[in-house]
């Protein structure tokens, strides 16, 4: 089922998604606290792999036990970069 719009004849491709049990089976199963980060965060985030892997520990905002995560986006066609807080966590992942 999909909840996109369509137009009367048009079919929508559904792509494979890994559910939040799922998500958080592959967290818990995770051998060190940085595969865990990266599986929380491409989770939490809904950032593309390269996205995340583009992060520094500069990226990450803290004010007290709130965190944020600070996205910098470098489009292609453009010579301009946009920046933005992406998301907050409460505490520790």
């Amino acid at each position: 089922m999909s909840y996109l719009p369509s137009l009367p004849g048009q079919t929508i491709k559904e792509y494979p998604h890994v559910t939040e049990a799922e998500a958080e089976l592959i967290w818990t199963e995770a051998k060190t606290p940085r595969i865990r980060c990266f599986v929380k965060t491409l989770w939490f985030t809904g950032l593309r792999i390269s996205e995340v892997l583009r992060l520094t520990v500069r990226d990450v905002r803290r004010t007290g036990l709130d965190y944020s995560l600070f996205i910098e986006h470098h489009p292609v066609e453009e010579t301009k970069s946009t920046t933005g807080i992406i998301t907050h966590s409460k505490g520790v992942w």
